[in-house]
């Protein structure tokens, strides 16, 4: 489906009437399209359709991840095209961007991390944004100093359901170096530890709290814990805290 009249047919149709005998030489380049297209989403973003935005940003990524789209206009048009559709006022489309992204690079992460602060503020948080959000920064897996900040600080959050996709996005990171994968393994220990050890008492919101969460946290611990682990895998945050208490003081990064 092509995206209608007011956004990219126009557009096309004027460069037609006022260049009427381009020659062949005088096709736009990959950066001149790339930057035309997006300032032309961002000018029309709200009088497009929810399927209309969808391909909008789709393409926009594709301009994004092409090696050729490297002019800093360009580059800066894609951006601020995708800041807009960070920030739409339908929860689709911002859902839409936030999947999308994870086929990106991490130069893209702060505009994810904008969409899922944004939706954390809300009186109801919706899942809808925040799970493909938290996913997306997973896959990214940025050891930006803030985005590790922002992540371990979700594990303190008072909805299971958002702590438990914050420890999802965190099972992500195997990929880290040792230093952020040390420090989020010890994050997701000291946050889950008195819980389960709690919901194996009559703690009943604690036993809640781990049903929600039990299954997240333990592969969060056990996918940021290799290397150096060589240990089957932990069956319980204790086992954990016992593996970590003598391993914290040795290199977690690989070793020729």
């Amino acid at each position: 489906m092509s995206l209608r009249k007011p956004f990219l047919c126009l557009m096309l149709a004027a460069l037609v009437f006022s260049f009427p005998v381009l020659a062949e030489e005088d096709e736009p380049t990959i950066n001149e399209e790339a930057e035309d297209f997006a300032k032309d989403f961002k000018k029309n973003i709200k009088r497009l359709t929810e399927g209309e935005l969808f391909e909008g940003i789709d393409k926009i990524a594709e301009y994004y991840m092409n090696a050729e789209v490297d002019d800093k206009g360009a580059r800066k048009a894609i951006m601020e095209a995708f800041a807009k559709a960070a920030v739409h006022k339908n929860k689709a489309v911002v859902a839409h961007f936030a999947k999308i992204c994870e086929k990106l690079d991490t130069g893209i992460v702060k505009l994810v991390v904008l969409v899922l602060q944004k939706e954390l503020k809300a009186r109801v948080p919706s899942d809808q944004v925040y799970e493909p959000a938290l996913d997306t920064i997973g896959k990214l897996h940025s050891e930006d100093p803030k985005v590790v900040k922002m992540l371990t600080d979700l594990y303190k959050n008072k909805d299971s359901s958002i702590i438990s996709r914050a420890f999802y996005a965190s099972s992500l990171y195997g990929p880290a170096s040792g230093n952020t994968r040390k420090e989020m393994f010890e994050e997701v220990v000291k946050q889950t530890e008195g819980t389960h050890a709690a919901s194996q008492s009559n703690d009943e919101t604690a036993k809640r709290k781990w049903t929600i969460c039990g299954r997240d946290a333990m592969d969060a611990l056990n996918a940021l814990s290799v290397p150096p682990r060589t240990v089957p895998d932990f069956a319980t945050p204790a086992d954990a805290r016992k593996w970590f208490n003598d391993n914290k003081k040795i290199p977690w990064d690989p070793r020729d």
